[in-house]
């Protein structure tokens, strides 16, 4: 069975659409159709998503170090809430896949990243800005 961690960002009350419940209830979906196994979630509440420096991601970055063999993906809702800046966030993709063998989901957009398909890798990068 795949293990899965997911990461939840909310960052102000004008997006209804990216409540919490709303992102957990999207990857669940995700986690149940890909009969996954949650390990652990991560959640930043009131924070902006213009860089890695918020709480939770980098307790996630931590337990992605000392956990990495016992996860198969890291699940978002959409991109924008694991990252706004598209060469950050496929800098980071491409970390944790390839330290790690970690694969980032964005379950909503129904892109799982891979940087070994350079074309895909790329193109999926491109499409979610």
């Amino acid at each position: 069975m795949k293990k899965v961690i997911r990461y939840l960002r909310f960052s102000s009350l004008g997006q209804s659409n990216g409540s919490i419940e709303a992102q957990e209830l999207c990857t669940d979906k995700w986690i149940s159709d890909n009969c996954a196994e949650l390990v652990d979630t991560f959640v930043d509440v009131g924070k902006s998503a213009k860089t890695f420096e918020r709480p939770d991601f980098i307790r996630l970055q931590e337990f992605v170090s000392k956990h990495h063999k016992t996860v198969d993906y890291l699940l978002v809702d959409q991109m924008d809430r694991f990252s706004r800046n598209a060469g950050d966030a496929l800098t980071m993709i491409k970390e944790l896949q390839k330290k790690y063998k970690i694969q980032v989901v964005s379950v909503t957009e129904g892109i799982t990243f891979d940087y070994e398909v350079r074309e895909t890798f790329l193109e999926q990068g491109c499409s979610f800005y």
